[in-house]
């Protein structure tokens, strides 16, 4: 055979075998997904990524089942501008902070500015009726509309019994439709919020304590300066003593 057309039949080959090759990955279903900055992306794999509010999360948006089970706990949120204020004022409500967190993140993707079509505002996208219930003067305000929020997670947390997905139910749907039907309201809004805060928190609620305040080493007011001493098994010491005996 003529040294051209074996080189032809080579080049066909290799290409043949590069068409084979790629067409399994072309071959996959697009999916879209919202970036760090909010812009929409396309992927023809699902990929993890960080959605508008820095939660990691997978969303697949065409085919919910590829992904494969999720687990029941949710990923940890990431720290906001306002993780200290959450965590103070959940502590003050006894709330759970993650589900502060949680919560926010689903309602306004951490937009102090969020506007619902329904007239819901600010973080944690409160009514003006709730916002005035629970002591919220400016709602735009982050840290106000904050513990607003909070103070109406822990009334509706009491309402219902540390029920997790009534209290979600009642904070997207009302509490009077809750109360009234004796359970979660067949709205197919309110079914995939629930959905979208479980899936970050858990499927139930996690009774929130304190941290209890570390204990204060007291000595009598001529014990002298306090020394840090490691023992040989790396226990950590503290002592007026300058070594151990």
């Amino acid at each position: 055979m003529h040294k051209s057309a074996q080189h032809r039949l080579r080049l066909i080959a290799r290409l043949a075998l590069w068409s084979l090759a790629i067409a399994p990955v072309s071959a996959r279903p697009v999916h879209s997904y919202i970036n760090e900055q909010g812009v929409r992306t396309y992927f023809n794999v699902l990929q993890r990524h960080v959605d508008i509010a820095g939660v990691p999360m997978v969303e697949p948006e065409e085919d919910p089942a590829a992904a494969g089970p999720q687990p029941a706990a949710a990923v940890a949120p990431a720290v906001s501008p306002y993780d200290g204020f959450i965590t103070g004022q959940a502590a003050a409500y006894g709330v759970d902070p993650d589900l502060v967190r949680a919560v926010i993140a689903v309602e306004s993707g951490f937009n102090p500015l969020a506007v619902s079509r329904r007239g819901a505002v600010g973080l944690m996208q409160l009514i003006p009726s709730t916002a005035r219930r629970f002591g919220v003067r400016n709602i735009f305000h982050p840290e106000q509309n904050i513990e607003g929020g909070i103070r109406y997670l822990r009334f509706l947390l009491d309402t219902f019994n540390n029920d997790l997905k009534l209290t979600l139910a009642a904070y997207n749907a009302g509490e009077n439709i809750v109360r009234r039907l004796g359970g979660i309201p067949n709205y197919p809004e309110t079914l995939a919020y629930i959905r979208r805060v479980t899936g970050r928190y858990g499927e139930s609620y996690r009774l929130y304590r304190s941290p209890p305040a570390p204990l204060a080493l007291t000595l009598p007011p001529a014990a002298g300066a306090i020394h840090r001493i490691v023992d040989s098994r790396g226990n950590i010491i503290y002592t007026n003593l300058p070594s151990l005996p």
